[in-house]
């Protein structure tokens, strides 16, 4: 359930960007994200995170575990959380949400 959870919330933020984003734009931006579906999200992420944040910014970690109900989640899921919203509390995305002036390509 957490690869939907991560998905829905990457989901979210783009849908801030782009009125228009559906979850068919959604998955093709997916599957075109990364050549290995392990990291398609962690890349998506990234690459907002260069455009909003900086070239600099380090990359997401990666990881395919979920730590079940009974304890604290992955490093690598509370690294993805963390850097979406990092990305979504910047002042760069708040003002290009603002300005509703980012369109996603339906035909990634």
């Amino acid at each position: 359930m957490y690869k939907i959870t991560d998905l829905l919330a990457l989901g979210d933020a783009l849908e801030r960007l782009d009125s228009t984003m559906s979850l068919t734009k959604l998955s093709a931006l997916v599957s075109a994200g990364s050549s290995q579906m392990v990291s398609s999200y962690e890349s998506i992420l990234d690459a907002l995170r260069r455009v909003f944040l900086g070239a600099d910014v380090a990359p997401t970690l990666v990881g395919d575990a979920n730590a079940g109900n009974a304890g604290p989640q992955p490093g690598a899921r509370l690294n993805y959380h963390a850097n979406l919203r990092d990305l979504t509390d910047s002042a760069a995305f708040q003002a290009a949400v603002a300005t509703h002036g980012l369109t996603i390509a339906s035909s990634v």
